[in-house]
């Protein structure tokens, strides 16, 4: 069988196995694969405050996770986000398992006219939404992490350099939520 008939009218996995060439990432010492049909993110470029994730845009910020939780919100309103899904991790783990967890929130943003563009242009691509933002509370007292997922990288994994764009101004938007907190 060809990939012709497996992934019709052009359409291919994002990264399948046998497609993905590995490269040495320099700054975890790990293996990163790099997807051939994208272009390069850029998401291996420090956050404002000198952290990195490879996957996501993040900022420490010297105020409690309450404070940071309801900048967060506002800042995402600013930007056309709504907050679709809230998910109290540290609740979760308490009930479920009886663990105790520092405080940490998943929240899902979404903003409708950029997924109404995004679905219209490929349906399945609600898998990879809403937009995954989380808040929690940092390592030093007074301090919490705020973390974005990387729309660039996210988007990528559709394979489509014809949703680039909509990636870029999704991740502007992000870096203008981070700045505003």
């Amino acid at each position: 069988m060809d990939r012709e008939s497996i992934f019709p009218h052009g359409v291919q996995p994002a990264m399948a196995a046998a497609e993905r060439s590995p490269a040495v990432d320099e700054t975890t010492g790990g293996i990163r694969f790099r997807n051939h049909h994208r272009r390069t993110s850029r998401a291996n470029e420090p956050t404002m405050n000198g952290s990195h994730i490879p996957y996501g845009l993040k900022r420490t910020l010297d105020i409690g996770v309450e404070e940071a939780d309801r900048r967060v919100r506002e800042a995402l309103q600013e930007e056309g986000f709504g907050v679709l899904t809230e998910i109290d991790v540290q609740e979760i783990l308490k009930k479920k398992l009886d663990v105790d967890f520092r405080p940490y929130r998943i929240l899902g943003a979404c903003n409708p006219p950029l997924a109404h563009r995004a679905l219209t242009s490929e349906t399945d691509i609600g898998l990879l939404l809403p937009c995954n933002v989380i808040v929690y509370a940092g390592e030093d007292e007074g301090t919490s992490v705020v973390a974005i997922l990387d729309p660039v990288n996210m988007l990528g994994l559709a394979g489509r350099d014809d949703m680039s764009p909509m990636a870029d101004e999704v991740r502007s938007r992000m870096e203008r939520v981070l700045a505003a907190l």
